[in-house]
């Protein structure tokens, strides 16, 4: 078996190319693997990380379903927001995403070497900026008006997931 060369890890190329087949109809060109979530709207590339960190998780789920009660699991709500950063990343200007990166160097430093618990303040105003905000938006709204492809996702990415832990001996 063939390893990445940016990664000792097995079938990297075969997951890439499974969750952009899964995600292009949404408009993501790439997913690539990475170590965290990420969206580059401009390029509609979406990066993604091989674990999700549980206690984030939970934040993030119970934030977007403060803008609308939603039936998604977190990790498909994790992709769509991404994907929600592309389709609205063109609502803002660039003034607003210079501002917008400016706000979120600052969170990072200021989360940087905090617990879990310090940081949850900070993970709240994150994810209120207007990027981050509109990109959950419209995450939840597609995924609650598309009840069906949300189940086929769950399905296919969990078991491209499944495939790949297997072959990395990932538990």
């Amino acid at each position: 078996m063939r390893k990445n060369k940016r990664t000792s890890l097995k079938g990297v190329k075969k997951l890439e190319h499974r969750m952009t087949r899964l995600l292009k109809p949404l408009g993501v060109r790439k997913c690539l693997l990475g170590e965290e979530f990420l969206a580059l709207p401009s390029d509609a590339i979406i990066n993604f990380p091989v674990v999700i960190t549980e206690e984030v998780d939970t934040d993030f789920l119970d934030y977007c379903n403060s803008i609308e009660e939603t039936f998604a699991p977190v990790g498909i709500l994790s992709f769509l927001h991404e994907v929600g950063h592309i389709k609205t990343g063109d609502d803002f200007s660039m003034e607003e995403w210079s501002v917008y990166e400016d706000k979120v160097n600052k969170l990072t430093e200021k989360m940087r070497f905090l617990s879990y618990e310090e940081r949850r303040p900070y993970l709240y105003k994150y994810f209120s900026i207007p990027q981050e905000r509109a990109a959950s938006t419209w995450a939840v709204k597609y995924a609650n008006a598309n009840p069906e492809n949300i189940k086929r996702l769950c399905s296919k990415m969990e078991d491209a997931f499944k495939t790949f832990y297997k072959k990395n001996n990932i538990t």
